[in-house]
């Protein structure tokens, strides 16, 4: 799946991957850098029930509380910023894709008891989101 998604990123031209058509709100930015710096966290753990939970607020970040996928029981660290980035968000397409695929990157490190493999969706989810805010 991952290798599709970055096919048909390689196939955009270069110029639609930086048009944004609204400015970021303070909302979204902090949602994404909330969601990065649990993401980071979850990379730098010990234990795979710990990454678990820092993943569990990369994806209360993205979703927000509306979501079927949002875990209450997990805490929210974005509480007060919006309605999660990937709702709020309303620029280009390419940011929504970043941040639908950071969301599918920590899902998946959800899913996994084998710490490393849940490190390294947190680092893919990560690096996408580092992509969107810079993209912002």
């Amino acid at each position: 799946m991952r290798k599709i998604m970055l096919f048909i990123l390689a196939a955009l031209p270069l110029a639609v991957l930086y048009i944004n058509t609204a400015p970021a709100s303070k909302d979204i930015q902090q949602e994404i850098t909330t969601a990065i710096t649990n993401a980071n966290n979850a990379k730098k753990t010990k234990y795979v029930k710990q990454v678990h939970l820092y993943l569990h607020h990369v994806v209360n970040c993205l979703v927000g509380t509306r979501s079927a996928d949002f875990d209450a029981n997990a805490g929210d660290p974005c509480i007060g910023a919006g309605q999660g980035a990937i709702n709020d968000y309303t620029g280009g397409e390419f940011n929504k894709l970043l941040l639908t695929r950071a969301l599918q990157d920590a899902k998946y490190g959800l899913i996994s008891n084998n710490i490393q493999i849940a490190r390294n969706a947190a680092d893919l989810s990560k690096k996408d989101l580092q992509d969107a805010r810079r993209a912002l």
